[in-house]
């Protein structure tokens, strides 16, 4: 009985933290390239503005008009 409780701790703690990893980093890498990295407000068409309005975090445009950081 014992191992049965051991076996399952080991088991889905790292379990759970793997699956918790995978869903954080495929929501990251989901977002679109004219988002905010902090709040993933759309920063397409802010003119010349360098923060977001939502957070206030700054960012950079380059030739494209893609938002780079």
């Amino acid at each position: 009985m014992l191992f049965i409780v051991v076996f399952g701790v080991f088991t889905l703690i790292p379990l759970t933290l793997v699956v918790w990893l995978l869903v954080f980093a495929a929501r990251r890498a989901t977002r679109a390239i004219n988002q905010c990295k902090a709040c993933g407000y759309d920063l397409h068409s802010l003119g010349d503005r360098r923060e977001c309005p939502e957070c206030g975090r700054p960012f950079q445009v380059n030739q494209n008009g893609d938002v780079v950081s």
